[in-house]
């Protein structure tokens, strides 16, 4: 709480909700040459994002049914289930697509701590459509 007279310094919360942390994720994991595409599952219902929290964001557990999946440290426990362009580089395709996500969730949301566990579900052949029904 501010003095009288004085200008407080935080003007309130940012919350994000899993789609909205979902969406960022999707949006700057597409950025990487060779990601076709990625399903982001993990984030908790909301997000409050910014230097208010240890780790500069973390889980608003408010309510005893906000849960994150993984530990409650504050950060971000991410799944990413990626289908990459092949023939290509896979891992070095993957360590991008980490360190590119990563990078711009600190830039987004200031949230250094983040868990990735990466599922490379598809690899896709050049001239065939990531969405195309798969001959078995």
């Amino acid at each position: 709480m501010s003095a009288p007279g004085e200008v407080p310094t935080t003007r309130g919360e940012t919350r994000l909700t899993a789609k909205a942390v979902h969406s960022v994720v999707q949006g700057v994991a597409e950025e990487v040459p060779g990601v076709l595409h990625v399903k982001v599952s993990g984030a908790p219902r909301t997000y409050l994002a910014g230097p208010g929290n240890p780790s500069g964001g973390g889980l608003h557990d408010e309510d005893d049914d906000v849960r994150s999946e993984g530990p409650s440290d504050g950060g971000l426990h991410l799944t990413l289930d990626a289908g990459f362009a092949y023939p290509g580089a896979v891992l070095a395709t993957a360590e991008a697509l980490r360190s590119h996500v990563r990078r711009e969730l600190v830039h987004h949301l200031g949230e250094p701590n983040v868990q990735l566990h990466l599922n490379v579900a598809e690899l896709v052949p050049p001239g065939t459509s990531a969405d195309a029904p798969r001959v078995r």
